[in-house]
C-alpha cells in the first residue's frame, strides 16, 4: 500500500512540477506590463524634453490605442483619440490603406490642432505614414503634427520623430514576436495582414 502511495505522490508532484515549468515559459512569452509603462514614460520624457504641446494624441488602431491613452494621461489628458486603418492586399501584391467611415470624419474636426499621431508598433511605417499624410490633405489641417512610437523598425516609410525602442539595434526580438506577446493580446487579437507575418524568413 505505501509503495502505490509513494508512486502516486512520485507522480501527482511530477505532474504538478511540469505545469509549474509550462506556467513559467508561457509567462515568460508575453511582455509584463510594468516594462511597457517603463517604454511608455520614457517616451514621455523625450518628447517633455523637447517641449512639444500638443491638444491631442491620435492613436493609429487598437495597439496604440492602449499604450496612447496611457501616454496621454502622463500629459494629464482625460483621453486619446483612436482612428482606425484598413488594410487589404491588391491581387498585383501592392497593399490598399483606408481610413474607416467614422475615422476619416472624426480626423476632419481636428483643424488648427497640434497633435502627437501615436503607434505602438511601427514596422513597415505604412499606416503611420497614411495617417500623417490623410491629416496634411485636410481642408483645414492641423497646425502642427508630430509623430511618436514605443517600437520602430529600422527603415520604415516613415521613422517617428519620437520612439523608444528601434527594432534590430535595441532588441533582437522581431516585430512579429513583440506584436504577438503585448500584454493586451489575446488569440483572437488579429492584425493587419497577420498572417502574411509569419511567412516572412
Amino acid at each position: 500500500m505505501s509503495i502505490a502511495i509513494s508512486l502516486a505522490v512520485g507522480v501527482l508532484s511530477s505532474l504538478v512540477a511540469t505545469a509549474v515549468v509550462l506556467l513559467r515559459q508561457r509567462a515568460r512569452l508575453r511582455l509584463r506590463m510594468n516594462p511597457v509603462l517603463h517604454l511608455i514614460e520614457q517616451l514621455a520624457r523625450r518628447i517633455v524634453a523637447d517641449n512639444y504641446i500638443f491638444d491631442y494624441v491620435v492613436t493609429i488602431d487598437r495597439n496604440s490605442a492602449v499604450a496612447g491613452t496611457i501616454l496621454a494621461g502622463d500629459f494629464g489628458l482625460k483621453s486619446a483619440i483612436s482612428v482606425t486603418t484598413q488594410n487589404t492586399r491588391r491581387p498585383d501584391g501592392s497593399r490598399d490603406i483606408s481610413l474607416d467611415e467614422v475615422s476619416a470624419h472624426v480626423l476632419t474636426a481636428l483643424g488648427g490642432k497640434r497633435l502627437l499621431v501615436f503607434i505602438c508598433c511601427n514596422d513597415s511605417g505604412t499606416s503611420l505614414n497614411f495617417v500623417v499624410e490623410s491629416l496634411k490633405q485636410l481642408s483645414d489641417p492641423p497646425a502642427e503634427i508630430r509623430t511618436a512610437a514605443l517600437y520602430s523598425s529600422q527603415s520604415p516609410a516613415i521613422m517617428p520623430r519620437y520612439r523608444v525602442v528601434v527594432v534590430g539595434r535595441d532588441t533582437r526580438q522581431s516585430m512579429n514576436d513583440i506584436l504577438e506577446r503585448l500584454p493586451w493580446v489575446t488569440k483572437q487579437w488579429l492584425h493587419p495582414l497577420a498572417q502574411e507575418r509569419h511567412q516572412r524568413p
